[in-house]
């Protein structure tokens, strides 16, 4: 089988698949290549979107803002929404996605199954930080709301507002 099918009717590509595309396009090197499979999740159409898209930066983004929130640092927030607010809804939504990946490697690391782990150097460090201050009921709290704010921002709610309602509810939700 060479694709997957969603609830919704669309085909998903299986990462190796859409890997092996992407390889044979030539124009991606490898460590952009694999980040790229990662946000796509099997979809073709949006991993050769995010091949046009300048180098993301939500690696850095995503584990400064979690650490704003875990210090409860409300100003950088509220700073960081105003950068949130300033990408296009592209980036906005693939922060969100990596944001859901990261909870799920950080999720993954917590039980020790790490060989499906995604993650790789840099990265992967991060999570094993990270995984220190998370737990179980964190991460699925985390989740869900980083899955709703994602449905609010494709209903074109307010970046900023959701963003920074976002921020302020995961500092709860980290540093209780």
């Amino acid at each position: 089988m060479d694709y997957l099918e969603s609830p919704q009717g669309q085909s998903f590509f299986e990462n190796p698949k859409v890997n092996a595309h992407l390889k044979t396009s030539g124009t991606v090197e490898e460590s952009k290549r694999d980040k790229i499979v990662q946000l796509a999740e099997g979809n073709l159409n949006l991993a050769l979107k995010l091949v046009d898209q300048e180098e993301d930066h939500h690696f850095e983004l995503f584990f400064t803002w979690m650490l704003a929130c875990f210090k409860k640092e409300y100003a950088k927030l509220v700073a960081m929404a105003d950068d949130f607010h300033a990408l296009d809804k592209m980036n906005q939504r693939n922060l969100m996605t990596y944001s859901l990946n990261m909870m799920r490697e950080t999720l993954l690391q917590l039980s020790g199954a790490t060989t499906i782990n995604r993650s790789k150097g840099n990265e992967l460090e991060r999570v094993q930080k990270f995984s220190k201050m998370m737990n179980v009921s964190r991460i699925e709290k985390s989740s869900y709301l980083i899955n709703d704010a994602a449905y609010h921002l494709e209903r074109n709610g307010s970046a900023k507002m959701i963003f920074m309602d976002l921020s302020l509810q995961l500092s709860n939700i980290i540093n209780p």
